[in-house]
């Protein structure tokens, strides 16, 4: 196997786990708000307003992470893809 064949497996694999990666992160949002909302308006723990925004505003920053990883995964992964295909002349 040559170089160019091992580099273009990994980077397969690498835009791969970065798709789940980023899928497996948005699916954790709707629990983070949960969690949130939980805290600040059933539980009544002391939670501050400023405290249940800035819970509110990690989880929107986690969304944005979670898209930005899953974009660039498959980004890698069909680049590398395109860059496999061969060419007839």
């Amino acid at each position: 196997m040559e170089n160019k064949d091992l580099l273009s497996y990994l980077m397969l694999v690498i835009g791969l786990v970065l798709i789940f990666g980023g899928g497996f992160s948005e699916a954790n949002v709707p629990s983070n708000i949960e969690f949130c909302n939980q805290r600040y308006y059933v539980d009544s723990s002391g939670w501050t307003e400023e405290q249940y925004i800035e819970c509110m505003e990690d989880t929107q920053t986690k969304l944005a992470d979670a898209k930005r990883m899953y974009s660039l995964g498959l980004v890698i992964t069909l680049l590398t893809i395109y860059i496999r295909i061969p060419v007839e002349d």
